[in-house]
């Protein structure tokens, strides 16, 4: 949210996040990355995939871990 005073923002409780996550193509840990589809359920990643770079997906993933 913009206001005159400058910008506010905002993010749900972690634990309260549901559903997918749609990423426009880009390129993670050098790697390019597209059509990637994250599944969150209770605040959780349950599943991801992707049509191109899903090992760079991973490893993120796990080095966020």
């Amino acid at each position: 949210m913009e206001l005159p005073a400058g910008a506010i923002r905002v993010a749900p409780l972690e634990s309260s996040v549901e559903g997918s996550i749609a990423f426009p193509p880009g390129v993670w840990s050098g790697e390019r990355v597209e059509g990637l589809v994250m599944q969150f359920s209770a605040g959780q990643l349950t599943s991801y995939e992707a049509t191109a770079g899903t090992a760079a997906v991973e490893r993120v993933i796990v080095s966020a871990s």
